[in-house]
């Protein structure tokens, strides 16, 4: 798989591609996709941190669940992640993603950061595809007796978007 700008990082030596998520760093977490991928890691039990521009309802209920967000460019945590996850439409120049790169820290899709979530660690996945009918579907699915994720379909009703 190809990460951000061509970068390979499915091709990674075993060892680093098993430690890949082993302490994510994310950039733009308050977003509604990145909020879920950060919540689905951190209920995995895998330490997040994460930058955003500004406080959000979203970063305070991420910073309620143990994550740690910083709301300025933060490179000395970008450096020192396992990989950095950054939303599909980000600045090639962001601080946080030149020191990844410079400490040849693997920088990923939030796209694909989910697919290998999803190859590695969940065993049951419902998929929800679609535009305008997609957060009510998802919905449903949330109000039926199935567990399960889903990010980047959430409803600004206060509910926790990301697991149902």
């Amino acid at each position: 798989m190809a990460g951000v700008h061509g970068e390979v990082w499915g091709a990674a030596p075993r060892k680093k591609a098993k430690n890949m998520l082993s302490h994510p760093h994310i950039c733009g977490i308050g977003g509604i996709g990145t909020s879920g991928v950060a919540l689905l890691l951190r209920d995995l039990g895998i330490p997040v941190t994460g930058s955003d521009l500004r406080p959000s309802e979203l970063t305070q209920m991420l910073n309620l669940r143990g994550v740690h967000i910083t709301y300025q460019p933060n490179p000395g945590m970008a450096a020192s992640a396992s990989c950095v996850i950054v939303p599909a439409f980000f600045p090639k120049n962001h601080p946080e993603m030149e020191a990844a790169r410079a400490h040849h820290i693997p920088v990923i899709e939030r796209t694909e950061a989910l697919a290998w979530i999803c190859q590695r660690y969940v065993e049951h996945l419902t998929l929800v595809l679609g535009t305008q009918e997609r957060a009510s579907v998802a919905r449903a699915i949330a109000e039926s007796d199935r567990c399960g994720y889903c990010t980047g379909m959430a409803s600004r009703d206060g509910a926790d978007h990301a697991k149902f």
